[in-house]
């Protein structure tokens, strides 16, 4: 049923007014990885593939509409224009539970009193019955603490961010996982909201009115690497009833952050659709004369069409013009400076953008977006082996690197962190030490055997480090299950050399644009457009991990009774 609500199909019904006829603009937001893997398929750049995929959609809504009524207006955006606000905001909440926990361990000492952490492993009583989506009642203004505590209201942010070690919450499947199986980790996800969330936030709460449009008005799609992505996209938490022209029938009611979610691999198959259909209305010799040989033309002449109306353009343009950008979509002045919550809160600082951000100003300076890249390109290899881990959104470069500066003054040198291995390459952690002293230890943890090995050592209270990043996928997000895969029977091996080319097509676009980002800083082009705007004066005024920040940027997580439990009907003895 999910799949189908969150289709090609779907958004191409939405294009035609015969889905969702409320909507009078789509907004697709592109993810880095999803963009890394169509690149690698179609042996291009991201950033042509993404030029390309502007005018694709742009062109399936002229198409889905002709020749009845004008087509619906189309913006495509970057998601990692939001990166830096969701990792300022996981950054602050690091911060302040690190703070917490010492600040209660040294009271207690003062007092000499043995240290009482909090429970370390005790699950919430439920708070979302498994027949339904809908959620318990939300947090207000009068709702006590004591009552948000007893387990049957999911804790607000305020009230859940005390515990350590904090686990990444950027992962769908993870955290599905989390609420079903394993309750007793929910204290210790984080509150903060993914890029697709916080993007689909602005653009709906804030961008949308100004265009004259209610949120239902928009309909926002994620281009994203993994399935569990339409999950996240279809939460309740995810869904305002307060918003305006919500859609008619669905259960409870109320606006989605965001409507739909593609996987990379379907946005392939919507190419190859379309390309076979151009090539069926004309001759296949006229289609076909004059393009360069693929040793798969015969075979997949869709995507050979595509790639001739959509992306052998920008080739043939910058060959022409020596490489200079010829996109009327794109200004040379987007940029997204900073990932770390010092850099956000700088740009939050110095005020609002002094052009308006609209729905359409947004495309021209988010269109590119911002490079994950922790630090300066020139501390940087080209080379793919000494990427640091931002392939899965940078959650523990960045934070370690906020946290080691915030709580202990110490400026984490530029270049990848040096991580010790586990005991596979899935599982690493980074360790900083303070006169000889160790005071943070970060891990990662990608794949459910890695997941479940951290699980059990908090369970037995022998997990020592203070933040996780956690994906469900082994290798993390550049190996979504909502990727480009390879032919059918594809031996092991060619699964792992193709994730390796799109991790250092990801790597080498991040080291790009960071490239990118410097050089419009040193001509003082205005820079992290989305950060300054969210932190300015119109939306989030106080700043990172401020009231409004907390209200608009963060999230709360559910304990899911199992079947039997819901059902003692179905147990079986």
């Amino acid at each position: 049923m999910l799949i189908s609500q969150q289709s090609g199909e779907e958004f191409l019904r939405v294009l035609s007014g015969s889905s969702r006829a409320h909507t009078r603009a789509v907004v697709l937001a592109l993810s880095p990885q999803a963009l890394a893997s169509l690149a690698v398929r179609l042996g291009s750049t991201s950033e042509r593939v993404q030029q390309g995929l502007s005018l694709f959609f742009k062109a399936l809504a002229r198409q889905a509409t002709a020749p009845h009524r004008d087509p619906l207006p189309v913006y495509v955006y970057n998601t990692t224009a939001a990166a830096p606000i969701a990792l300022a905001e996981a950054t602050a909440e690091f911060i302040a539970r690190y703070r917490y926990t010492h600040q209660q361990q040294q009271q207690q000492q003062q007092q000499q009193q043995q240290f009482q952490p909090p429970p370390i492993w005790q699950a919430p009583a439920p708070s979302r019955a498994l027949s339904s989506t809908r959620d318990a009642p939300p947090i207000t203004s009068t709702t006590t603490a004591e009552q948000a505590l007893t387990g049957y209201l999911p804790l607000p942010p305020s009230l859940s961010r005390t515990r350590l070690p904090m686990l990444a919450s950027e992962c769908p499947g993870w955290v599905c996982y989390a609420e079903k199986t394993t309750p007793q980790a929910l204290p210790y996800l984080s509150t903060a909201k993914s890029p697709q969330q916080v993007l689909g936030t602005l653009v709906k709460a804030v961008l949308a009115p100004r265009e004259g449009l209610k949120e239902g008005e928009v309909c926002l799609v994620g281009v994203m690497p993994c399935y569990d992505k339409k999950l996240e996209a279809s939460r309740r938490d995810f869904v305002h009833e307060e918003w305006g022209e919500g859609e008619e029938g669905r259960e409870g009611g109320g606006v989605p952050e965001v409507d739909l979610v593609l996987t990379a691999g379907e946005v392939l198959e919507m190419l190859r659709g379309y390309g076979e259909q151009e090539q069926e209305q004309q001759q296949q010799q006229q289609q076909l004369n004059g393009m360069s040989e693929h040793d798969d033309e015969k075979e997949d002449v869709g995507l050979v069409v595509v790639q001739r109306l959509f992306f052998s353009r920008f080739e043939e343009e910058e060959e022409e013009e020596g490489g200079e950008e010829a996109m009327e979509v794109e200004d040379s002045s987007s940029s997204s400076k900073g990932l770390v919550i010092a850099r956000a809160a700088a740009a939050a600082a110095a005020g609002p953008s002094a052009r308006p951000l609209t729905l359409q100003s947004a495309e021209e300076s988010l269109f590119k977006g911002g490079s994950l890249l922790p630090y300066s390109s020139s501390s940087s290899s080209s080379s793919s082996n000494s990427m640091p881990e931002i392939g899965s959104g940078g959650y523990l470069e960045h934070i370690f690197r906020g946290a080691a500066k915030a709580l202990f003054g110490v400026e984490v040198g530029p270049g990848p962190l040096q991580y010790q291995q586990g005991r596979n390459a899935d599982y690493k952690e980074v360790v900083l030490e303070v006169g000889g002293e160790e005071v943070l230890r970060f891990a990662l943890a990608y794949g459910f055997r890695n997941i479940q090995g951290v699980m059990g050592k908090m369970r037995r209270g022998k997990c020592f480090v203070q933040f996780v990043e956690i994906m469900a996928c082994p290798s993390g997000c550049v190996n979504g299950g909502g990727m480009v895969k390879g032919p059918t029977g594809e031996p092991s091996a060619g699964g792992k050399e193709r994730v390796r080319k799109v991790r250092g097509r990801f790597w080498e676009d991040q080291l790009r644009r960071r490239k990118e980002e410097e050089e419009e800083e040193e001509e003082g082009r205005e820079g992290g457009a989305l950060a300054r705007w969210a932190y300015g004066e119109e939306v989030a005024r106080e700043g990172v991990g401020g009231e409004t920040a907390l209200r608009l940027f963060h999230t709360r997580y559910h304990a899911v009774p199992r079947l039997e439990q819901a059902n003692p009907s179905v147990t079986k003895w």
